[in-house]
């Protein structure tokens, strides 16, 4: 990965906050998103990775969900076990990620980081929090090109689980027990993206039902497979996406790479 460039931004001051004990200024967050950037550009994927609070974005994301116990422990370590994002973004040569500023008048500071691969351009927003312990912690991250932030989208996935109890079903909105009875395809789907087998991915999609596609994490799935596949497939991806997400703020993004 090319060296990074270190932000301007960590000339700018900004008046102590009242509560240095659970709220950040912008210096802290404009020094902490250097720190994020610096550890991707030494390598220490793990460092990276331990300042996420994941299983604080878990519990956020299953909170009030009637899980059966053995389901949500079993959520949690499918969640927060093998979580390597620094080295996703750090996985292709030329790819780069650099911290770009502090998002104007947002409450906490929230770092903007812009991606840069061989197959796009993205943006990624990140929500603070402090722990009790006075630490800054990575709350929740939307996505620009997605158009969600990760909180949602794993309170997603545990709604497919609920969906799958037969007791429960009844109470559980349709799409979400469509999303579930197809859950092991979309996982599929996701994992064949992720390795560039646009064929299988677009394939499998192919196959789901209508109720199922119209989901933004399947149609975000889809237009990533594909950017790897002919440039009649992404069309087709692309104007699908705009047909189901008129007025998607992520659709710019997307239309880029159209």
């Amino acid at each position: 990965m090319p060296e990074f460039f270190l932000a301007a931004a960590l000339l700018l001051q900004a008046p102590p906050a009242q509560d240095p004990k659970s709220e950040i200024t912008e210096k802290e967050a404009i020094e902490f998103a250097s720190r994020m950037e610096k550890f991707l550009l030494d390598g220490l994927y793990e460092k990276f990775d331990e300042l996420f609070d994941m299983k604080g974005i878990v519990e956020d994301a299953i909170r009030g969900l009637p899980l059966a116990k053995d389901d949500a422990d079993a959520f949690r370590t499918r969640s927060i076990e093998g979580f390597a994002f620094g080295k996703k973004l750090a996985s292709g040569s030329g790819d780069s990620y650099r911290f770009l500023r502090i998002l104007p008048s947002s409450v906490p500071p929230q770092p903007v980081f812009r991606l840069m691969t061989q197959s796009g351009i993205n943006y990624h927003q990140y929500r603070l929090k402090k722990t009790p312990e006075g630490q800054i912690r990575i709350a929740d991250l939307l996505n620009h090109m997605a158009g969600y932030w990760w909180t949602p989208v794993w309170r997603r996935y545990a709604l497919a689980l609920l969906a799958l109890d037969p007791g429960l079903k009844e109470k559980v909105p349709k799409q979400d027990v469509d999303f579930a009875n197809h859950i092991e395809k979309i996982r599929e789907m996701e994992q064949a993206a992720n390795e560039g087998r646009s064929a299988r991915a677009l394939a499998i999609y192919g196959e789901l039902p209508l109720s199922v596609k119209r989901d933004r994490i399947v149609q975000i799935t889809r237009v990533k497979a594909a950017i790897k596949g002919s440039t009649d497939d992404y069309v087709a991806a692309e104007e699908e996406f705009n047909r189901f997400f008129p007025d998607d703020l992520s659709k710019d993004l997307i239309g880029l790479d159209a």
